[in-house]
């Protein structure tokens, strides 16, 4: 009785919060990257170039009943977050925790840092979350089925194959649920008899029948996602810098809470040296891990370590670990000490976990009420990096694009160089009209959508989010070359609460030509030999090559370095 009294309190616990959410969801400004999805679903694909269709399909689904609203987008994503907390107490009960502990995983799944922002945000980490849970649940009902695996239910491990291929849908790191159950498997020699039953194939074509959209607009596609992944698109390119691990350490401290990421830490130290202790003294492999525990241990371990090592060659995110949390904080939960032990050590972890909790909440209270309390404790701090004011300025800077192109060239059509800036103005521009993206030296979804029209005007716009750096713009001179005339109006600051939050630059271009490409291979073939060998041009030009190379380094800092720049936008 006491069980299905914690199992009422827990969806009543979801259910409110929820709600709550949704609540203060729909008053937040639309981030770029969620308009940018909400893009894809308005142009349903077999897939696309950054990840595959499911993003676009879930968010489809909300906005074919709700419209193209900001409640229908908010509503999907607190939709993803609530289920995913379903799956986690779920999960927490399969495994047997007291119902304290399954309320205790449940308000850490709630009140996680990551969690709690990135559960007011519809990205593809949404649907991608909600299935890794779902497998996680899946898997952990499938292994507890029975000892002997031969004598195991088959529903749940189809269940997990199937939400294993939905997820991948949404965002190739699904595929790490996956070599985590791999790594189950041949880690335990019983359990390496499930690859010789059917089910366990009958599985794998359904998780690949799943994805097999993804294959087909691939094939289609010259395997350009493929080239995405392999070349690490999201993360620089294959060449790309701004590695650190200690950056991203600290990424996931924020986001899982500093002292509760160490926590974690040193129990999975302390796992990784028993096992290794007992493999060197010829003793059993493992500490008496269950089969249930093992897979969580690999669940909650595969992408914390895979990024680790990766941090030392790329710039990782922090959210791109997100999906191993849920099987962390079951991990985490676990580690909790009764609260009746009279042990002074079990004692001082409680506190620590208690400290833990307070720094969650103290981080989860200043992503709600970031610019009040920056302001009402005058924190000397950037705008950029007030959470508060990410989304703000981008409806007021489309309104005066828009006003400028009424004034101007009513029949003119807008475009803007990045992505994000382009799927914004789509989102707030008066009639949802289609923004262009010209994608100058970039590559994204864009790229396969129609372009610029031949012949026809043009605002293009470019947004800078981060306003106390320099902004360089790449694409200018491009623009002259596109395009038959071009007009640079000068930059402008959109100012909230006396602070600058968003700076952008606009040009009103007329009579499109031809595409950035043929710049570069002019520029190739034509004159950038002589640029580089000026006394090619003949010695009347009475230019030598150093003075020839510094024009062209003054030419560059004048038009792509000379913006607003750096300046002290803080807030105090």
């Amino acid at each position: 009785m006491k069980s299905k009294r914690s199992d009422y309190l827990a969806w009543t616990v979801i259910a409110a919060v929820s709600f709550l959410r949704l609540f203060y969801a729909v008053g937040m400004d639309l981030l770029p990257d969620e308009a940018y999805y909400w893009e894809w679903s308005r142009r349903l694909d077999f897939s696309f170039y950054d990840q595959g269709p499911g993003t676009a399909a879930y968010i489809r689904l909300f906005t074919a009943v709700f419209g193209q609203t900001i409640l229908a987008l908010k509503l999907a994503a607190v939709s993803a977050s609530a289920i995913g907390l379903y799956f986690v107490y779920g999960t927490a009960r399969l495994l047997n925790f007291s119902p304290l502990r399954r309320l205790a995983a449940l308000m850490i799944g709630i009140f996680l840092p990551g969690f709690f922002a990135g559960s007011l945000l519809i990205m593809h980490d949404s649907p991608l979350i909600l299935c890794w849970t779902a497998a996680l649940f899946f898997a952990v009902k499938y292994i507890r089925s029975g000892d002997d695996p031969s004598r195991r239910k088959n529903l749940p491990l189809l269940l997990m194959f199937l939400s294993v291929g939905a997820g991948a849908l949404s965002k190739h790191t699904m595929i790490f649920f996956a070599l985590s159950f791999a790594l189950w498997i041949i880690t335990d020699i019983n359990e390496i008899k499930l690859m010789l039953r059917p089910v366990f194939w009958a599985g794998v074509l359904l998780c690949l029948a799943v994805v097999s959209p993804m294959l087909i607009w691939n094939a289609s596609h010259n395997w350009d996602g493929v080239g995405a992944i392999v070349h690490l698109r999201s993360s620089g390119g294959a060449a790309g810098g701004k590695a650190s691990t200690s950056m991203y350490l600290a990424g996931q401290m924020l986001s899982f809470s500093p002292v509760w990421y160490l926590i974690f830490i040193a129990g999975a130290v302390s796992l990784l040296y028993r096992i290794v202790r007992n493999l060197l003294r010829c003793e059993d492999a493992g500490p008496n891990l269950s089969a249930d525990e093992r897979f969580l241990w690999l669940n909650a371990a595969i992408l914390p370590a895979f990024f680790l090592f990766l941090s030392k060659f790329r710039a990782i995110q922090p959210n791109w670990v997100f999906p191993s949390y849920p099987a962390m904080i079951l991990v985490f939960t676990c580690m909790i000490p009764d609260h009746s032990s009279k042990n002074w050590k079990e004692k001082a972890k409680m506190a620590s976990f208690i400290f833990g909790a307070v720094i969650v909440l103290c981080l989860d209270v200043f992503s709600l009420f970031s610019v009040p309390i920056v302001r009402t404790l005058g924190i000397h701090m950037e705008s950029y990096y007030i959470p508060g004011y990410r989304g703000a300025g981008f409806e007021q800077i489309v309104k005066q694009i828009e006003d400028e192109r009424n004034r101007i060239d009513p029949g003119a059509k807008i475009a803007a160089n990045r992505y994000q800036d382009a799927a914004i103005a789509s989102w707030f521009s008066s009639d949802r009209t289609n923004v262009f993206s010209i994608n100058v030296l970039q590559r994204n979804q864009y790229n396969y959508w129609p372009g610029l029209e031949t012949g026809g005007n043009y605002f293009i716009f470019v947004v800078q989010e981060n306003t106390c750096k320099k902004a360089p713009i790449f694409f200018q001179p491009a623009l002259k070359f596109m395009f038959e005339e071009i007009t640079e109006y000068p930059e402008r600051d959109i100012i909230i609460d006396g602070v600058s939050v968003k700076r952008y630059q606009m040009w009103y271009a007329r009579n499109y030509r031809r595409p950035w490409e043929d710049l570069v291979l002019w520029y190739f073939l034509r004159k950038s030999i002589l640029d580089l060998m000026p006394n090619l041009k003949g010695y009347s030009a009475q230019e030598t090559t150093a003075e020839g190379q510094k024009r062209i380094f003054d030419d560059f800092f004048k038009l792509y370095l000379s913006r607003a720049g750096k300046t002290d936008c803080s807030v105090f």
